[in-house]
């Protein structure tokens, strides 16, 4: 059993019917931006969100997005490649353009948004999180530090673990 989710298999689970756009787009974002929820529950507002263009390639930032489990106040801006993650990027603009400025994107408690999630997943939202940072790691060539900058860890030790090398990733960055 994979100790992360593919993008095909969360790609599958945000376009399953019936499932309410809000957690379509709680499991989007917190697979692209693999923040931890109380990061993001109760926190982030839609004027966070702007769109860019970094070297003609389009980008969806989330701006000062806070870093939990540092002593000190910290935020990171975090930037999501709207062509290679577009049906991700597809629900949670749809979401977003559902709310006012101001108001908060996930307006609910962590423990609720742990539950919905596990109910759409069968996973926590910790296993976003390490999924993204995996995908990071072998589809956009991220190294530990690449990581620790995407999530503000204070070293780029913590990475280790979430940097999976099997051995057809290894054989393809060789070819």
């Amino acid at each position: 059993m994979e100790d992360h989710f593919r993008k095909a298999e969360l790609v599958a689970i945000i376009e399953r019917p019936g499932m309410e756009i809000r957690l379509k787009a709680l499991v989007s974002f917190l697979y692209l931006t693999g923040a931890r929820v109380s990061e993001v529950v109760k926190v982030v507002r839609k004027y966070q969100i702007e769109l860019n263009n970094i070297n003609g390639v389009p980008f969806l930032i989330v701006n000062d997005v806070p870093i939990e489990k540092r002593r000190i106040k910290m935020s990171r801006n975090i930037p999501i490649n709207i062509q290679r993650e577009k049906p991700f990027v597809d629900v949670l603009l749809k979401y977003i353009s559902l709310l006012n400025d101001e108001d908060i994107l996930f307006d609910i408690k962590r423990s609720r948004a742990f539950q919905l999630v596990q109910k759409a997943t069968g996973k926590g939202p910790h296993f976003l999180r390490h999924s993204r940072l995996t995908a990071l790691a072998v589809d956009y060539g991220f190294d530990s530090f690449d990581l620790q900058r995407f999530t503000g860890w204070a070293s780029n030790k913590t990475a280790e673990s979430y940097i999976h090398k099997n051995f057809s990733d290894i054989a393809n960055k060789m070819t």
